[in-house]
């Protein structure tokens, strides 16, 4: 395969440098002169992929073709085993640094992205006040990133896409240097005895001022994570807080309390059935989205559907773990007009591992069937006991055991629609008997009647209405069999084992 791997490493000192897998340094580069707190790489399902250095007061972007240029060279050097000096070579970056904010705790890329003539009036006459002059110098295409932290808590910052690349001053001082070094009677031209190390400059950042914000003064938000759509993201705050933000409205659509230091990431699954696809081949299967949270206080691991804001499933797997979200791609594809071809071994999508305490690696995998909703996810696990119901009433004879079987197989159904086309097919069977049917029904109504808040809905409430009416029903067929009269030339049902089923339909 034309693809390796490369091991990315930013220090204290301010200096990035990159190792192959060998842990042979390939290239050194620095910055900004304090340490780097932070490094991300942004997937280049946002048509841009970028590596982001974030520093305590700026960050940094670095672009990831040129990128990708640069690290391939210094490869093919390191495996020729060449000597030529590759620490002049020059990469593509910016330099940001960001207006109005207190404090600067994490950053996200989420891709280029066009602007209107109205959102660029709007924000112009937000900066400058209604007498300001507006020219046509901020159209076009913008980057979106988005920070959190301190005053504000959420800043969008929307910095112009045709930004002037920094000068490349330091790789000119480098080359004046060494050849003044060379030259014969340097040191008169020069006017120095001995050549001096040269005091390195750093190219200054570019300010720029946030497009939109939340703001929070008594809370600081401490992480973010985006999800690989680039449309939501993840935050985690001081106060034990979890915010879900739509990028694109930049609001705060669900929040989570309760979750101190904890640990987020996302995944995303696909529609998987080879029936439909082979019918039609041009349709894409469908995607989504999931949420994951460890929640490492309780030891809890959560997958959430974050469109529908319901908690497919929890797991406890310790306090000791660590969570990880993996959704690189190859560096450089973001840029180039055919995507490289990735090995199918490789995860192409976002996906989550844990890493527990013995050192053990587990995956984690969720059925695309759970974003469907909850009550899908619960008709799914009510079918099996409904098709064991349905035997069970089938049956040729319907005895006292297998009616207490009937009973538990019901109270173990979590839908109440479900139970609603039970109780109907129970009324209209021959083989079962109406002391039964009254039981039953009587046991549901007083389950129904106790305080519980997951028996509410109008689903509920019609469950309870059936049991009522075929209490009343019942009632009065019983009344019917002790005053029926065989001499009597009555049109009413005959009594009998099963004879309260003929008045069903006047459910």
């Amino acid at each position: 395969t034309s693809t390796w791997n490369c091991i990315a490493i930013g220090f204290s000192s301010g200096y990035l440098r990159f190792y192959s897998e060998t842990g042979i340094q390939l290239f050194e580069k620095i910055f900004h002169p304090k340490p780097i707190s932070s490094l991300k790489y942004c997937h280049p399902k946002l048509l841009q992929d970028e590596l982001l250095l974030i520093y305590p007061d700026i960050f940094v972007t670095i672009d990831g073709f040129s990128l990708h240029q640069c690290l391939r060279f210094c490869r093919l050097q390191q495996l020729k085993n060449s000597s030529q000096n590759v620490d002049n070579l020059s990469i593509s970056y910016r330099k940001w640094y960001l207006q109005d904010q207190d404090s600067t705790n994490d950053i996200e890329f989420y891709g280029v992205r066009n602007t209107s003539p109205f959102e660029h009036l709007f924000q112009a006459s937000l900066a400058g006040g209604s007498a300001h002059y507006i020219g046509a110098a901020g159209l076009g295409p913008v980057f979106n990133y988005i920070s959190v932290g301190k005053g504000p808590f959420i800043a969008q910052y929307c910095p112009s896409e045709n930004t002037t690349q920094p000068i490349m001053s330091e790789v000119v001082m480098s080359v004046a240097t060494k050849l003044i070094s060379y030259i014969p009677g340097s040191s008169w031209l020069s006017g120095w005895v001995k050549p001096e190390e040269p005091q390195r400059k750093f190219e200054p950042p570019q300010s720029i001022t946030k497009h939109i914000c939340v703001d929070d003064p008594r809370r600081e938000s401490i992480t973010v994570r985006a999800s690989q759509t680039g449309n939501l993201a993840i935050i985690a705050d001081n106060f034990g807080r979890l915010l879900l933000l739509d990028v694109n409205s930049m609001l705060i659509v669900n929040i989570w309390k309760g979750y101190r230091d904890a640990q987020c990431g996302w995944i995303q699954v696909s529609e998987e059935d080879e029936n439909e696809l082979s019918q039609v081949g041009s349709v894409k299967p469908r995607g989504t989205t999931f949420l994951v949270i460890y929640a490492k206080k309780r030891g809890i691991l959560e997958v959430w559907c974050p469109f529908r804001h319901y908690r497919v499933g929890a797991f406890n797997v310790g306090k000791k773990s660590t969570l990880f979200c993996n959704s690189f791609h190859a560096l450089g594809e973001g840029s180039l007009s055919i995507p490289l071809q990735i090995p199918a071994s490789r995860p192409a999508k976002s996906c989550c591992f844990l890493l527990s305490e013995n050192g053990e690696i587990r995956s984690l995998v969720v059925p695309f069937e759970n974003a469907l909703g909850e009550e899908y996810i619960l008709s799914i696990a009510d079918e099996k006991i409904v098709t064991t119901i349905r035997s069970f009433v089938g049956s040729d004879y319907v005895d006292m055991d297998l009616e207490s079987r009937i009973t538990e197989s019901i109270f173990l159904l979590r839908l109440p629609t479900n139970i609603s086309i039970l109780l109907n097919e129970i009324y209209t069977s021959p083989q079962i008997t109406l002391e039964y049917t009254k039981s039953l029904s009587s046991r549901i109504r007083t389950e129904l009647s106790t305080k519980n808040e997951a028996y509410s809905g109008p689903d509920y409430d019609n469950l309870r209405k059936l049991c009522d009416r075929f209490l009343r029903v019942a009632a009065c067929y019983e009344y019917f069999e002790q005053t029926w009269n065989p001499s009597q030339n009555l049109k009413i049902i005959e009594p009998g084992r099963n004879g309260h089923s003929a008045l069903i339909p006047l459910l």
